[in-house]
């Protein structure tokens, strides 16, 4: 019996792999190509893997220079199958079927307008994809078309749907372009994009920026293992020790920066080594 990791997204083969890049953009919305295992009894025409999709570009003489990942997952493919070609890449947790908040619209406006800003003088495109293509992928692209260049929401969202060769189905976001008139503050938007060359491991993996401020209280440190984002009490003493400490380096990396070690300075663990490096610069707490 198969995995179930190993289906098909629900609803994948109902659209098109790839559509044009949106008039007055430098858009191209895709569906989200595949990692070979999920074709299991699928007509090799309608595999669609990141190979396939960079052939499909040089087919068209469209040389892509971003990928912007809206899917709510990491299983679908590998990054490295964009960045080993010189391709940047962009993940941004997008649950699906919901409007975004600011936060994750900001992500994605700081991501374009820096690649726009790197790109002055070449036609790279920006290749965006959700699961299908075209519900979240639209939404972004149309809000960012409607508040960047000044589109009218109308003509935002048929420019889309004309590019893409399907029409956005969700009416919650169709609903939200129509009648959003907030304009989302340039100066956050440049604060955000500042925090991403700050720390650029952020940007490739999608998460939330560090809140500094939590760290400055040495009894918060002291008593949670990683504050905020501890699933662990105030009051209750986390799992510890070397092993521990190393394998929760290797499977969680992302939430951790150099500089925020995951160990409290106020006392010694005997389970560490004998030879164990106390006095490493970065064992300790953060340099400000």
């Amino acid at each position: 019996m198969p995995h179930k990791h190993n289906h098909l997204p629900e609803g994948w083969l109902d659209y098109s792999k790839m559509g044009k890049i949106v008039e007055n953009s430098r858009f191209l919305a895709v569906k989200v190509p595949l990692k070979k295992r999920f074709y299991k009894d699928i007509p090799e025409d309608e595999h669609f893997s990141p190979n396939n999709l960079i052939q499909m570009a040089e087919e068209r003489n469209i040389k892509i220079g971003l990928i912007v990942d809206l899917t709510f997952t990491r299983k679908y493919y590998d990054p490295r199958d964009f960045t080993d070609y010189g391709m940047k890449y962009v993940k941004i947790m997008v649950p699906g079927r919901v409007i975004p908040d600011n936060q994750i619209i900001m992500q994605f406006f700081s991501a374009i307008k820096e690649f726009e800003k790197e790109n002055k003088d070449n036609d790279n495109v920006i290749v965006v994809h959700c699961t299908h293509g075209l519900n979240r992928t639209g939404y972004f692209v149309c809000k960012y078309l409607i508040k960047e260049k000044r589109i009218q929401p109308s003509d935002a969202i048929n420019m889309f749907n004309a590019a893409r060769g399907h029409k956005i189905e969700r009416e919650n976001y169709l609903n939200d372009l129509h009648s959003s008139s907030e304009k989302i503050d340039s100066d956050n938007i440049q604060e955000h994009t500042d925090k991403m060359q700050e720390f650029p491991q952020q940007r490739a993996t999608g998460y939330e920026f560090w809140d500094r401020d939590i760290y400055r209280d040495p009894h918060c440190q002291r008593r949670n293992y990683h504050n905020e984002f501890s699933e662990y009490s105030s009051r209750q003493r986390p799992p510890h020790g070397y092993r521990w400490h190393q394998q929760m380096l290797q499977d969680r990396r992302q939430y951790y920066h150099p500089y925020y070690p995951p160990r409290s300075p106020f006392y010694r663990d005997y389970s560490y080594p004998s030879n164990f490096d106390y006095s490493e610069p970065n064992f300790y707490r953060h340099p400000f």
